[in-house]
């Protein structure tokens, strides 16, 4: 694949992220050109590298990089209302759920 079609494709990919609201809204041609560089620029350290543990870091520096630009997710809605907590000591058995512990 020639720089050109590697550039587009991944254009392309975020385009479809953004639209998607995976990423955030922002200027498509210089996020497609910053993250082409940094990968390219990667490539060309891990080629001449000599070290086995640079392939492992490299990747999870990436994911980590590409993580980051996730849009922010809002907190899922409670599916129904919360359940109180059952508490239990030692030797007893736990209350049916609703049910009333008797009072001494």
């Amino acid at each position: 694949m020639d720089e050109a079609g590697s550039t587009r494709h991944l254009h392309d990919a975020l385009g479809t992220l953004i639209d998607a609201g995976l990423i955030p809204r922002q200027p498509l041609a210089p996020l497609t050109h910053l993250l082409s560089g940094a990968m390219n620029e990667a490539a060309l350290w891990l080629a001449t590298s000599t070290d086995p543990v640079d392939l492992g870091d490299t990747s999870a520096a990436l994911r980590h990089l590409l993580d980051s630009l996730r849009a922010p997710t809002e907190p899922r809605p409670r599916r129904g209302p919360a359940r109180p907590a059952t508490i239990r000591y030692p030797g007893s058995t736990p209350e049916p759920h609703g049910a009333q512990p008797p009072h001494e």
